[in-house]
C-alpha cells in the first residue's frame, strides 16, 4: 500500500522479494508433507513441481500458491469462495466489509448493523461462524466497537470487482453503504471521503446520473465540507463535458470554508487548464492559462504540494507551445518564446523532483513533440543565433540534436553558449549531463561542469548528486569533504524513499565493477559499515545490494571485497564478497 505524504519521512523501506529457487524447494516440500500440493502439482514431478512455482512466484505470494497448487487464476478461486458462503445475509455482509477494506478503512459493527438490520445478538450465532476464515474481527479500544477487516485490502477489492461487475449493483452497494455511515467516526469519516472521491467514481461509474446522485447524498450528509466540494468540482473536469464554471464555482466555495488547503489550489489550477482547453479563442486560451499560473503560485514552495503544482505548470507550458506549433500565422519569435518556456518549467520542475516519473514522462512528451518538427528547430537556430547565452533555447537545441543522432553538435552548441555566459547554472548543467553520456570517465571536466550547476544549497538536487558522486571519487580531501556535505544535505531532501537509496551509479573499469577491499567494522539487521583499505573511511552498505549467500557471512573484522555505488544518501558498497 502507497503512502506518498509520508514517502519523505521514510528511514527504512523492507520488501518481500520474489521466491528464489532454494525458497520454492523449501516450499514445495513443506506442501509435500503436510499433503496440500493439490492435484495439479501431485501428478508432476519434483523438477515440474519446482518449475511451475519459477514461472509464477514473480506475483504476490499467496497468489502464486493458489495458483500453483489449483491451477486456477485467484480471481476464480475467491469468487467461488464468496458463492459458497452461506446464508445469504451472511455472504452480502462480506461484500459490504469488502466494499469499504479495499479503501484500507477498517469497518465497524455498528455500521454493520444498520447497513444489514443485524442486531448485535446475532452476530457472534449467526455470522462469525460463516465468516470467520474470510473476515478478521478486532476490538478497538477507544471507541469500544469492534472492526471488521478482510484478509488484505487487494482480496477484498477482487471480490468487489468480481461479483458487483454489473454498475446497477456496484451502484446499490455504494449507496446503501453511503448512507449509513456515522461521520462522527473517524473510521466512517475516512470511508466517506475514499467512496467520494472524483477518478475512482469517474473509472467505476459509466453513468454520469449515478455520480451525481452520489454526490447528492455525499452533499446531503456534508454539506459545508470542503473536500466533498473539491470531489464534485475534480469530477466535472474530468468527465467528459464537464460543467467547467460549475466546478470552479464550488472550488470558490471550498476555499471559503478551508482557506489553508492547498490541494484546493492544485486542483482550481487543473479546471481553470481545462477551460482554457476547451475556450473557444486564442485570446480565452492566454487568459484562462494566465489565470492557472496565478493560482498554481502560491504551491510552488510548498514541499507537500509543490511536484503536483509543478506538474500543472509544465502541463500549461506544453498546451502554450503545442498551440503555436499549430498555429501556421505565429511567428518563429513566437515559437521560440513557447519552447524556451517549456524548457525552462520542466528543467526546474526535475531538478526539484529528480525523483517523480511525471517529468521524465514530460521531457520525453516535449523531446517527441519537437525532434521530427521542422518549424521548432528552424526557430530555435534562430533564436540562438541571436541570442547565444540563453540557455534554455541551447539546452533544447542541443537535445534534438542528441535525438538526430548529433551528439557532437548538441555538445558545441552547449559549449558556445557557455562561451558566453559561463557562470549560467542551466548550461553547465545541461553541458555536464550531455558530457557525462559520452566522457563518462571525464571525471575533472564533470566535476568542474556539476560544481558550477547549483548554488548552496539550491533546489538543484540532481546536479548536487552528480557533484558529490565524482567528487567523492577522487583523492582530494577537500572535494570529498564537500561530497559528505552534500550527500548529508541531500539526505534530508524531500523525495521519495525508494528513490533516494536507488543506486544512480557505480564505480567501473571498462564495463567490470571496480572493486575495493576493506573489513567490516559493523553489522546490524539490514545494514553495516565496511572500513576501506587505504582511505580508511567507513562505507554503507545494505543488505538488500547484497548477494543472498554472503549476507549471513558478514561479521565484524571480516576481510571482504566490495564495489562502491551511488545513491542520493551517499556512496555503497555493493556486491559484497568474502575471499
Amino acid at each position: 500500500m502507497a503512502c506518498e505524504d509520508l514517502d519523505q519521512h521514510l528511514t527504512g523501506q523492507y520488501i518481500l522479494r520474489y521466491l528464489n529457487h532454494n525458497e520454492i524447494e523449501g516450499l514445495v516440500a513443506l506442501l509435500l508433507l503436510h499433503r496440500c500440493l493439490g492435484e495439479r502439482l501431485e501428478r508432476m514431478s519434483p523438477g515440474d513441481r519446482i518449475h511451475e512455482f519459477e514461472e509464477r512466484a514473480g506475483r504476490q505470494i499467496l497468489v502464486a500458491l493458489h495458483e500453483a497448487t489449483l491451477g486456477r487464476p485467484f480471481e476464480e478461486i475467491l469468487l467461488d469462495e464468496f458463492k459458497e458462503i452461506e446464508p445469504e445475509r451472511a455472504r452480502q455482509l462480506y461484500l459490504t466489509v469488502c466494499a469499504l477494506n479495499r479503501l484500507n478503512v477498517p469497518v465497524r459493527a455498528g455500521l454493520i448493523s444498520r447497513v444489514h438490520g443485524i442486531p448485535f445478538s446475532e452476530f457472534r450465532e449467526k455470522f462469525f461462524g460463516p465468516l470467520e476464515h474470510v473476515v478478521q474481527a478486532r476490538r478497538d479500544e477507544i471507541t469500544r466497537d469492534y472492526a471488521y477487516f478482510t484478509r488484505h485490502p487487494e482480496i477484498a477489492q477482487i471480490v468487489f470487482e468480481q461479483v458487483l461487475q454489473d454498475p446497477r449493483n456496484r451502484y446499490h452497494e455504494y449507496v446503501t453503504v453511503l448512507q449509513e455511515l456515522n461521520l462522527a467516526y473517524s473510521s466512517d469519516q475516512t470511508a466517506f471521503r475514499q467512496m467520494i472521491r472524483a477518478r475512482s467514481l469517474h473509472d467505476m461509474f459509466p453513468s454520469h446520473e449515478d455520480v451525481v446522485a452520489l454526490y447528492r447524498i455525499a452533499l446531503q450528509m456534508a454539506p459545508d465540507d470542503a473536500y466533498v466540494l473539491q470531489q464534485v468540482a475534480n469530477y466535472e473536469r474530468l468527465r467528459p463535458n464537464g460543467n467547467l464554471v460549475q466546478a470552479r464555482d464550488l472550488l470558490e466555495r471550498a476555499r471559503q470554508l478551508n482557506p489553508r488547503d492547498p490541494t484546493l489550489l492544485h486542483t482550481l489550477g487543473e479546471v481553470i487548464r481545462s477551460r482554457a482547453m476547451s475556450a473557444n479563442t486564442q485570446l480565452m486560451r492566454a487568459r484562462l492559462r494566465k489565470e492557472a499560473r496565478a493560482a498554481l503560485a502560491p504551491l510552488l514552495h510548498n514541499n507537500e504540494e509543490s511536484s503536483y503544482a509543478n506538474h500543472t505548470m509544465v502541463k500549461l507550458a506544453f498546451d502554450d507551445l503545442r498551440e503555436r506549433l499549430s498555429d501556421p500565422s505565429g511567428s518563429e519569435r513566437d515559437v521560440d518564446a513557447a519552447i524556451r518556456e517549456a524548457e525552462r518549467v520542466l528543467l526546474d520542475a526535475m531538478q526539484r523532483h529528480p525523483d517523480e516519473e511525471m517529468f521524465l514522462a514530460a521531457e520525453a512528451d516535449l523531446s517527441s513533440l519537437l525532434k521530427d518538427n521542422d518549424r521548432a528547430l528552424k526557430a530555435l537556430e534562430g533564436a540562438l543565433s541571436k541570442n547565444p547565452r540563453d540557455p534554455f533555447i541551447a539546452s533544447r537545441l542541443a537535445t534534438i540534436y542528441e535525438a538526430h543522432g548529433e551528439t557532437p553538435k548538441g555538445l558545441a552548441t552547449l559549449r558556445n553558449a557557455l562561451s558566453s555566459s559561463p557562470g549560467d547554472r542551466v548550461l553547465n548543467f545541461r553541458y555536464a549531463k550531455l558530457l557525462r553520456k559520452v566522457q563518462p570517465d571525464n571525471r575533472p571536466e564533470l566535476l568542474y561542469y556539476y560544481r558550477r550547476s547549483f548554488t548552496k544549497w539550491d533546489h538543484n538536487y540532481e546536479a548536487q548528486f552528480w557533484f558529490a558522486r565524482y567528487a567523492f571519487e577522487g583523492d582530494n580531501a577537500d572535494d570529498r569533504e564537500q561530497a559528505t556535505e552534500v550527500f548529508r544535505r541531500l539526505r534530508q531532501a524531500p523525495m521519495r524513499h525508494e528513490h533516494r537509496v536507488a543506486i544512480q551509479d557505480t564505480l567501473v573499469d571498462g564495463s567490470r565493477l571496480r572493486r575495493f577491499a576493506g573489513s567490516i567494522v559493523r553489522v546490524e539487521a539490514e545494514h553495516g559499515f565496511v572500513q576501506r583499505d587505504g582511505l580508511g573511511d567507513w562505507i554503507f552498505f545494505h543488505e538488500s545490494n547484497q548477494p543472498a549467500a554472503v549476507w549471513p557471512k558478514l561479521r565484524r573484522n571480516t576481510r571482504v571485497s566490495f564495489g562502491l555505488g551511488f545513491s542520493f544518501g551517499g556512496a555503497q558498497a555493493i556486491e559484497i564478497e568474502c575471499p
